[in-house]
This record gives C-alpha cells, structure tokens and sequence, in this order.
C-alpha cells in the first residue's frame, strides 16, 4: 500500500501498529526516525527510537509537581536519572552518563548511603555524623580526575565555557561538606546526592562540549561502531535535533504526530517502560509539599531542582528570626539617637497594625529580582518553545 494514500489518524490503535510493522524492511539501514515504536495515550502521538531496545514513559503533563523522594532526589523528573524533553537550553543533560554496566570507580557516583554501613556516627552526639571514611575515599577518587578535566578544559579554551567552571567549583564544595561536616542521615544522604549530581552534570556537560557537539557540528566524525552512548538521552520533538542526536551517537526518543506518518521503518510496537521499579519514586515525607507545579518542559522545572539542591544544603538564616518586642534597640555611634527612637516607634505601630515589619527584608529584597527574572524567561520559553511540546 503507498502510505501517501492512507489516513493513519482514521485508524483504531491496533490498525495502526499492524500497519506499521507489516510494512518493515529488514533489510533496509534503520535511520533517525525509524526502529521501535510506542503509541502515545492520547492516540495522536507516538514515540520512535532508532537506538534504544526500551521506551521510557515520558514525564507529560502540565501541572506535573516536583518533590524530594526517599533518595533525596526527584523521581522521573530529575534530569540525571530519567529522560527529560530537550531543553535548547541544556543539550548536555542528555549527555549525562547512566550507570556503568560493569563495576568501576565512578559507580560511587549512583550509589545510596546505608544507615548501618555507611553512616558513621559521631563520638559526641548520636544524631549526627558523616560519610563512611572508605566512602568518601571513593568519591574522591571518582572526582578528582573529573576536575582536572574541568581545568583543563578552562586552560585550553580562550572563551571557556563558564558553566564548566560553575559545576566545578559547585562539584568542590559539595565534596568539602560530605569530608568535614557531620550532619544527620537524611542531611547526609541529600549531601551526597548534591556532589552526585554535580558530578554527573559535569562530567555530562564536558561529554557534550568535547565529545558530542563536535560530531553535530560536523567537527568530528562518529565512530564506525553505530552503538549509542550509555547516556540518559532525551524525548525530541525536532527533526533537526533528532538527526544530530543520530549522528552524534546518543540515545533520544523521537515524538511525531500520526497525521505525519510517511516512511518511517518501524520494527515493532512495545510497551513504556515505567521508572517505578527502576527509581525511588515515593516522596520522602509526608504530606507531600511540591516545590514547584507545572509543564514537564519547562525550564522553571530545572531551577526548581537547582534551587532546591542549593538550598538543601545550606543553614536557616538567623537573620530571619523577629526581634522580641521588649527588647530595647540600643542606639549605636553610627546612628543618631533620634532615629533610633523614631524607627522603634514606627514599628511599635506597624506590629499593632498587624503589618509586615517582620518579614525579612533581606530576603524580599534578594527575591523580587529573582522572580521577574524568572517570571520574563517563563513568558520567553512559552512563546519560543512550550507550543511544540506535547501536552497530554
């Protein structure tokens, strides 16, 4: 049958795969948009890849929440463990490694902290303590050839790529807090997942910029061995970024609509593989509290995450706390006594008035810019990039 003649969108679910696979060529070289193949809930859309054997259930949605699992981190939506929508913002994401198939030294890397093996208490309070010292070991040595990497891959470019030097220096401080801080297991655990995950960007981002660009670019050639990179990959909706995926020999997931069905060589239809049994998927406490609620593919979802990791780690402002109403401010040599007594007066009012002196003002002051900034790039990436991407 000449697939230009066939109205594929007319077609009942089961029509439609028996169509596809009666027309596969086993003799013909599989290209971007061809190999296995799932159909997507909606009916409208399904999903290709010429290079992975399994098909990830893709994070749809647009009120999807981001929260802390029981392994500190955040399921199917994290980026370093799951495939996410490519971000042209990101393109080394895809880049970041999977876990080895075979032991080595950067399996630390993937690894969770025991209670009974690997949390080892302090002398002088039971409730705290670090990292196994045979542990930390490991991670050192995992990480230090990364970061020489790093260097030298600032030394050697004229123009560096500045975010190399920012996953760096963040990759050196979560490795200083998990070697000198004692904290409690929960704290411990969400420690090392923050150097596991710098580390894992890192290493994802020097992959791409050496690595896999150059073959995009027409740089460098692919290897002869057409066997993809054990890499997360990414769901693309873009032939363009597709064929680059293909060419650069990573693992992607090409979304297309049944309206635009032509040639594609599809060997057969299979199931979603779903991250349940592969990932810590029940939130670490409850009630659930989400950091951020919203489209699978937007950028806010990242930043959400980063800004969780960051803030994880670091302590409650003692700034914050609300001075006690009978505390007496005593005027200092910089400060006028008047204006002292005036400003007390001023907030004696304001408490009575139920008003916002209280809040911190160090914090509204750092946050309003942050959040028309985020607020000005949110309204960029729907208008340039949340139209192409699925909602279902």
């Amino acid at each position: 049958m000449d697939s230009q003649r066939i109205d594929y969108r007319q077609m009942d679910d089961e029509t439609f795969k028996h169509t596809l696979e009666s027309k596969f060529d086993k003799s013909a070289k599989l290209g971007p948009f061809d190999g296995v193949a799932a159909l997507l809930p909606d009916g409208n859309h399904f999903i290709t890849t010429p290079n992975q054997p399994f098909i990830p259930d893709p994070p749809f949605g647009d009120e999807r929440a981001i929260y802390r699992r029981t392994d500190g981190r955040f399921g199917d939506d994290n980026y370093i463990q799951w495939p996410q929508p490519y971000l042209i913002e990101h393109p080394h994401f895809a880049c970041i490694p999977r876990r080895p198939l075979d032991e080595s030294p950067d399996s630390i890397m993937w690894f969770k902290p025991s209670l009974d093996i690997d949390f080892v208490r302090s002398r002088h309070n039971d409730r705290i303590g670090r990292l196994d010292e045979s542990r930390r070991a490991q991670l050192q040595t995992s990480a230090q050839p990364l970061i020489r990497r790093a260097r030298n891959y600032i030394d050697s470019k004229l123009k560096a790529f500045e975010f190399v030097s920012t996953l760096k220096c963040a990759l050196l401080a979560a490795l200083s807090r998990v070697e000198h801080i004692s904290t409690a297991y929960l704290d411990m655990i969400f420690a090392v997942g923050v150097l596991q995950r710098a580390w894992l960007e890192l290493r994802g981002l020097l992959d791409y910029m050496e690595v896999f660009k150059p073959r995009m670019d027409g740089l460098a050639d692919p290897p002869s061995d057409t066997t993809p990179a054990r890499t997360i990959g990414a769901f693309v909706y873009s032939h363009r970024v597709a064929e680059s995926f293909f060419h650069a020999r990573l693992p992607f997931w090409f979304i297309e609509s049944r309206s635009n069905v032509a040639d594609q060589n599809i060997e057969r239809f299979i199931p979603f593989t779903s991250p349940q049994p592969l990932l810590a998927m029940h939130p670490a406490r409850l009630p659930v509290r989400a950091l951020w609620t919203g489209n699978a593919a937007s950028l806010m979802k990242v930043y959400a995450i980063q800004q969780a990791e960051r803030e994880r780690i670091s302590y409650p402002n003692p700034f914050n706390a609300a001075p006690h109403l009978s505390q007496t401010p005593t005027p200092s040599t910089s400060t006028p006594m008047n204006s002292t007594l005036s400003s007390s007066t001023n907030d004696t009012r304001s408490r009575s008035r139920g008003s916002r002196s209280n809040a911190r003002p160090c914090s509204l002051m750092c946050a309003y810019p942050m959040v028309i900034t985020m607020k000005m790039i949110y309204k960029f990436w729907v208008i340039e990039y949340a139209y192409y991407w699925p909602r279902f």
